[in-house]
């Protein structure tokens, strides 16, 4: 340790300061940057962190080989519910961690998702099909869920996952309840559901290929519980963040009527645009935990050994010493490196995915119902990990 290094003593309280997060996360985040890289806070089940809220203060910790995967992500890992066993690949460390994913990449390639779009405006035309113009019609129930759950069901090969449990499950675990039942009943579910496929399927499936599949260079194959995490991460991860950039973008878009009319007079490009949701609105506002393995530097200040450390993908994401106007929504804004998705070994596999599912999301929304118009102001999520809406009421 330095001798400019200090010790962190104040710390804050996210969790009791939650409502005001909830309300506006980007503020309180804005104040802790002005404050200083990184912070001790206290975030929901009570639980003691570090939170780093400098964009290259975080890049730096993530290539950084002393930190180890941690055992939370927050609720996803609430004791009771399953903890390391319903995480998976997000908690392990080298080499297990890049033996897993070397086993589902393959599926997540830029050149596999990009042969998705047919598909996708597929699902988006069938669902959108039985909506019509000047309904009012709660939009992610009605589309935006449906339409991210399906393709990522399809993917992995699972069809007898039952969707409206699901969805119950996947709203029980990214909010800041108590969500261990729910994530005990999901990975029952799942359990069920892979042993059927297993046994009935043709092989042919993501699923049966991962269950099938020999370890890379020598490594054992995943078993049947790793599996399970697996496919659970990938249901969770492969709708909730694609379901949240869509609605959040449509909320952005639709309560400026500035940008509604550059939407609709065709002068955005749909791919800039949902760059410019994920920087401005990023769906998942807190990374998975690392756990240090000894006293790491950052900013001036010293986290000690065996600490919890958290990174703020929404604060680095607004972060004023990256960008000019951080806190303004441009649909014309070019960037070239972005930490929603994070970076390093732990990068979304799914980032393609989900920034594509939005693209064809709103340009087929759009396209179709051009006078579309928020019926009711929308309810957002209370949750300190994900930054999505929970409810959003559409006149079409």
């Amino acid at each position: 340790m330095s001798n400019t290094d200090e010790a962190v003593t104040d710390v804050v309280d996210l969790y009791r300061a939650r409502e005001e997060f909830y309300r506006d996360p980007q503020a309180v985040m804005k104040s802790l940057q002005e404050a200083g890289p990184v912070h001790q806070v206290r975030l929901p089940f009570d639980l003691p962190a570090w939170l780093v809220v400098e964009a290259e203060a975080i890049r730096e910790l993530l290539f950084d080989q002393t930190l180890k995967a941690g055992p939370r992500f927050l609720g996803v890992a609430h004791p009771d519910g399953g903890g390391n066993s319903t995480l998976g690949m997000l908690t392990c460390d080298e080499p297990r961690h890049g033996q897993l994913r070397q086993m589902v990449a393959g599926a997540f390639k830029p050149r596999v998702i990009a042969q998705m779009a047919p598909r996708l405006e597929e699902i988006a035309d069938e669902l959108l099909g039985q909506l019509h113009e000047g309904d009012e019609v709660e939009i992610i129930d009605a589309f935006a869920y449906r339409f991210a759950l399906e393709m990522i069901i399809e993917i992995v090969g699972v069809p007898l996952v039952d969707r409206t449990l699901f969805r119950h499950w996947t709203n029980e675990t990214v909010s800041d309840g108590d969500d261990s039942d729910a994530i005990r009943a999901a990975r029952e579910h799942l359990e069920d559901v892979l042993r059927r496929t297993l046994r009935d399927g043709d092989g042919t499936s993501l699923a049966e290929r991962m269950a099938k599949a020999e370890g890379p260079d020598g490594a054992s194959p995943m078993t049947f519980d790793e599996l399970v995490s697996m496919v659970y991460l990938l249901l969770i991860a492969g709708h909730e963040s694609s379901t949240n950039l869509i609605a959040n973008t449509l909320v952005t878009v639709l309560e400026s009527e500035e940008l509604t009319a550059e939407v609709r007079s065709g002068n955005v490009d749909y791919e800039t645009l949902v760059e410019e949701s994920l920087r401005f609105d990023t769906p998942l506002m807190i990374s998975t935990s690392r756990i240090t393995t000894c006293p790491v530097s950052v900013g001036g200040k010293t986290i000690p050994e065996d600490e919890m450390i958290f990174f703020s993908w929404a604060a680095a994401e607004r972060d004023p010493s990256t960008m000019d106007k951080p806190d303004e929504f441009d649909p014309h804004r070019k960037r070239s490196r972005t930490l929603a998705f994070g970076a390093g070994t732990h990068y979304c596999l799914g980032a393609n995915l989900a920034r594509l599912e939005a693209v064809v999301a709103l340009r087929e929304l759009f396209t179709r119902f051009p006078a579309m118009r928020l019926a009711k102001p929308p309810k957002r999520w209370a949750s300190t990990v994900t930054r999505g809406i929970e409810s959003l009421f559409i006149r079409l």
